[in-house]
């Protein structure tokens, strides 16, 4: 025998009615204070909703400017925040790389098709700010940099109109200068920059070329829009303040890793820098009997929770011929050997 099925209106019985009723009266008599409750749980939900899809657009920006810098680009830099500001209190004196550097990762790794330069303008120039100029028209928000003419094809860069410099203009250190698509647009709106004169921080430079937009950027601008593009030999006589370079290396298909691994090698040995050394943990020895090797150094130490054991340890604990750190971090840890 079937069982009835139940009807909808059926299961809504005289409880729930009522509690409907109650609702319903509540909300009617206190308008105002429902009106402001719903407006605020709306409020919520849109402000969650926005703040998601502004995350979310900032992260596919942020993807799009570093891709716009070259899918398979490796960029080297002494500091770990933004190369147009002024270096923390941390970092302050940590030595720049060298223009040079680029050659000789070029010429050392195999893992590398072609690197590419940049030597950066101080925001400050002779105490005051940066500002571009096309008669009577200024940018005081542009930025300013030397650049090799193989770092344009580095980092994918196209041209919107004219050319990039040539060899003998990066030689003589010619006054051309190469403009970014924000620059062009507020220097010159609506014209050709070709062949125009602008001043930079007060000197003249003949423009010869314009870059397209740039994809990416935190809000769909992206800031290489806004940089002036000057042979390095040019900036290094205008602005002799100019001394942070950043070096962008192209690596070949396949080959980031590998690439990766010779430029970190290659600058460190170029900047005298050690890498950093590996802890290796021995356990079990005696009784207190834990043993601390470093790397790359011959001498074993002792670990103990007792101060009082580290004297007799550092005394009777030794590698036996050992005087001084392996020259090579990379070289096999040979077996030690205790003496007493």
């Amino acid at each position: 025998m079937a069982t009835p099925q139940r009807s909808r209106s059926s299961s809504f019985g005289p409880t729930d009615r009522m509690a409907l009723g109650f609702a319903v009266d509540s909300i009617l008599a206190n308008g105002m204070r429902s009106f402001l409750a719903i407006t605020g749980i709306v409020i919520g939900i849109v402000t969650v909703v926005l703040i998601t899809s502004v995350l979310a657009n900032a992260k596919t920006q942020v993807a799009a400017l570093f891709q716009g810098l070259g899918s398979s680009n490796l960029i080297a830099f002494h500091l770990s925040q933004d190369p147009y500001s002024p270096p923390s209190d941390r970092e302050a004196n940590r030595k720049p790389l060298e223009l040079g550097f680029a050659d000789v990762i070029s010429r050392l790794s195999p893992n590398v098709e072609e690197v590419g330069v940049q030597l950066i303008v101080p925001g400050i120039v002779n105490g005051r700010a940066l500002v571009a100029s096309a008669g009577r028209i200024e940018n005081d928000s542009c930025f300013a940099e030397g650049s090799a003419a193989r770092t344009f094809r580095v980092i994918e860069a196209p041209l919107a109109e004219g050319r990039v410099f040539t060899q003998i203009e990066e030689d003589t250190g010619a006054r051309v200068a190469v403009l970014g698509a924000s620059v062009r647009a507020s220097l010159f709106p609506g014209l050709s920059a070709l062949g125009k004169e602008i001043r930079v921080a007060g000197v003249a430079f003949t423009v010869i070329g314009a870059l397209a937009p740039r994809p990416g950027g935190v809000f769909g601008e992206n800031r290489q829009d806004s940089v002036i593009s000057m042979p390095i030999r040019t900036v290094q006589a205008i602005f002799p303040d100019a001394r942070n370079v950043l070096i962008y290396s192209k690596t070949k298909e396949g080959r980031r890793q590998e690439a990766r691994q010779d430029i970190e090698t290659i600058l460190r040995r170029l900047r005298s820098i050690q890498a950093r050394p590996t802890w290796i943990i021995w356990p079990n020895m005696k009784k207190w009997r834990s043993m601390v090797l470093r790397k790359g150094y011959r001498t074993i130490l002792p670990y103990s929770r007792h101060n009082s054991y580290w004297p007799a340890a550092n005394r009777k604990f030794q590698i036996q011929n050992s005087k001084s750190p392996s020259p090579n971090p990379q070289s096999p840890i040979p077996n030690p050997k205790l003496v007493s």
